[in-house]
């Protein structure tokens, strides 16, 4: 009845001790969680923004035109807008000219 006693008794300490080492490391858990709260929330926006911007993105070609149209002006972003479109159309027909000689 002893050995039975003394058994009981090691595995009472054993788990007493677990127990206090369980606390401990769950306050250190809660320690790094507040350290690392608002870098991971700041994460978290910012990848929320990124998506919500990438999937919207004519909202924000929008937006991004229409404050380039009430920096310099409406004209002379319809001017540059021009110059890119002859500037595309004239690399497509220089690339199909040079594609058709080979």
């Amino acid at each position: 009845m002893a050995a039975v006693s003394n058994r009981r008794q090691a595995v009472l300490q054993r788990r007493h001790a677990l127990l206090a080492k369980i606390a401990s490391q769950r306050e250190e858990l809660a320690e790094l969680g507040a350290y690392w709260q608002t870098p991971l929330h700041f994460a978290d926006w910012t990848l929320g923004a990124v998506h919500f911007l990438r999937s919207h993105a004519l909202l924000v070609a929008g937006l991004a035109g229409l404050a380039l149209v009430k920096r310099r002006g409406a004209r002379v972003v319809l001017n540059g807008v021009w110059r890119i479109w002859k500037a595309y159309h004239f690399f497509k027909e220089a690339a199909k000219k040079i594609t058709a000689q080979l």
